[in-house]
Parts: C-alpha cells; structure tokens; sequence
C-alpha cells in the first residue's frame, strides 16, 4: 500500500492511495472528533502509477473538497483512514503537535500499546504495531512528504529501515530485563497455542510456529515440567528464541543469528538513540518522555508489569541453560544499565558518546 497527501488548500484535500489489490480502488473513511463524517473512493487517474506497474487501472487519486463535505476548512482535527487496513493516510497539522519525528522501537512481544496511544495524539502523524504491515506500507510512512511531526512504533528490524531512520528520525526504546522479556515470551506464545489472538503478524508467526507447538501441550502451573521443557528445547525452538532483542537491533531479516561483535554493534546503536528507557522503571520513563519532548508526564501511560512474567522471570534466571541462550542479551541489558548509571542520569538517556 502507497499513499500520501499532495496538497490541502483548507478547501480541498489532494492525494492518492495505492491499494494492495493490483487493481481495485481504495476505500477511504473521513473522520473528525471521533465521528466518521463519510466515506470516498479513490476514483481519479494517475497515469505514473499505471507507466510505473503499480496499479492496473491508475485510478487511486481522490479530491475530498467542499462539494463532498461542506466546511471542510473548518475541521482542524479532521483524518483521513484507509478503510482495508485502518492505516492513517493522513491528519491535519495542528500547532500543538510536537515538531518531531520519533520512531519507538518495540522490542516486546506483548506491546506497550497504553505508551503508544498515550504518546501518539501529540503528533501530526502516527501509526502503532507497524510490523503488522507490509514492507512498502511501512517505508512510505518513514517517506511521508511535508509532515514534520511523526510517531512510528513497531517491532521492526532495525538494520532493515536504518536508511530512513538515520538523520531523520530519533529513535525511542524500552528495555526489559533479558529474563523476564523470554518469560513474557513464553508466556505470550503459549496463549498464543490455545487463542488465536492477532499479536504476531503473518511472518512472525512462521517464525514462531516452532514455539507454538512445542508449547502447546505445557502446564506452566508444573515448574519442574516447565524446567524440563526449558531444558530439553529442540535446537529450532532454542535458535528462534535466543537473544532476540541484539539480533533486532544488529541484523536484518528475524531468523538471521548474531555475529561476534553483536553485543558491540547494539551497544553502539543504543547510544545514537535519543531515549533509552527500563521497564522496570515506569515513573523514571514517564519523567525522562517529559523532559526529552517538553511534555506532560501526567499524560503519559506506561504499563506495569505482569506479576507473573515477573514471577517466570525470576525462575529463569536460576537456569544455567537459559543463561547460555540469553547471553548476547544480558551483556547488552548490563551493559546499558551500567551506561545510564554512569552518566548519572537514572533515566536510561544515553548521550552521543553512549
């Protein structure tokens, strides 16, 4: 999906969405303080799009003006959403959003989704769990023309979107004890095996599928068949779940392992970040997203954790075994808690020099 806004002159809106489909028409909803005002179609021709293969039928522009929706340079808050995949297209620029463009980085399986739409509203643009999109959906929010205020979440891989993120985005990421984020893990993909809940999008649950059946059957109640399960993991099961916050941040594609200076390479993209923060930390995140963005503290949400990934956690750190599949990380995580003390800060910031 391709899309952007060419023009808003407060009495007509001019843009274009490229659909999935090769050549039907996008659906889009307009919508405004909660209520959806109505809904078009992309019916006018782009001919580049049809020159450039994109589209069969080149019909993917639309002209939303005062003959369709009367007043319209009177809605400020006013939004425009592509029906199919509820990505926003498009929201007016007000003087209060924040003038950034901020990409939180998820290394959570389970996501921060209360940060992220407590965040989001202070930005012109935003789009949350972005890895839940297709690739060229996600490169064209990181391209999007004239917008200057921009909030991307998502469990990307960084070394895949670096190109975009370099010297345009600030990058934003929170961290978890190395233990505790493979009890959340377990605990995730184990709910996963008896409810299909649409927390992994199509290429993640491949990737998980491994762990969702060796999972299946296990009764987390039972520790010591829990131990036994963690002990005896098939080498596919233990490859899929070992150090994956280094390998986000080092390496390209999900299934590629780290490589030997891994640990050095994540260290050294965690101090370009412009935030670095710790779960186990919410009231020193929420002070340190208010200091960096100038906002209120008081309006940001961050969750607290599960007691029982807590709980999970605190097991696993007792095994010798998941120590060993877990080693990148919890380099990385006692190096980055070190760093944030170092420079007295508490606050998980990290400066230029890391």
């Amino acid at each position: 999906m391709l899309f952007n806004i060419e023009h808003d002159g407060g009495t007509h809106i001019i843009g274009y969405v490229v659909p999935d489909g090769y050549s039907g028409e996008a659906k889009l909803r307009i919508r405004a303080n909660g209520r959806v005002l109505l809904e078009i179609s992309t019916v006018d021709f782009r001919p580049a799009l049809v020159t450039a293969g994109r589209h069969e039928t080149g019909r993917c522009g639309f002209l939303l003006d005062n003959n369709l929706l009367p007043g319209l340079e009177t809605i400020p808050d006013l939004e425009i959403v592509d029906v199919a995949n509820n990505v926003l297209v498009y929201r007016r620029p007000q003087p209060t959003r924040l003038r950034k463009k901020i990409l939180r980085l998820e290394t959570h399986l389970f996501p921060l989704r209360k940060l992220d739409l407590s965040v989001a509203p202070f930005f012109q643009y935003s789009a949350c769990r972005v890895e839940q999109y297709g690739k060229e959906t996600v490169d064209q929010m990181f391209l999007l023309n004239g917008v200057d205020s921009v909030f991307l979440s998502g469990r990307i891989m960084y070394r895949g979107y670096q190109h975009y993120i370099d010297g345009q985005f600030s990058v934003f990421l929170v961290m978890q004890d190395p233990y505790e984020e493979l009890a959340e893990r377990i605990l995730v993909l184990k709910a996963l095996s008896q409810n299909e809940k649409k927390l992994l999008n199509e290429r993640e649950r491949m990737l998980f599928n491994p762990v969702i059946a060796y999972l299946a059957n296990l009764s987390l109640a039972d520790t010591a068949a829990l131990k036994r399960c963690i002990i005896n993991m098939p080498k596919e099961v233990i490859a899929t779940l070992s150090n994956p916050i280094v390998r986000q941040l080092t390496v390209s594609t999900p299934d590629e392992m780290p490589q030997r200076f891994s640990v050095a390479s994540a260290l050294d993209m965690l101090s370009s970040c412009q935030l670095v923060g710790f779960r186990h930390e919410p009231n020193r995140l929420s002070e340190a997203i208010a200091e960096t963005w100038n906002i209120d503290a008081a309006e940001i949400s961050i969750p607290e954790q599960i007691p029982s990934i807590r709980k999970l956690g605190a097991m696993l750190k007792d095994m010798a075994a998941v120590r060993a599949f877990l080693e990148k990380d919890i380099e990385l995580y006692q190096n980055a808690s070190e760093a944030a003390k170092a420079v007295e800060l508490g606050l998980g910031k990290f400066d230029d020099e890391g």
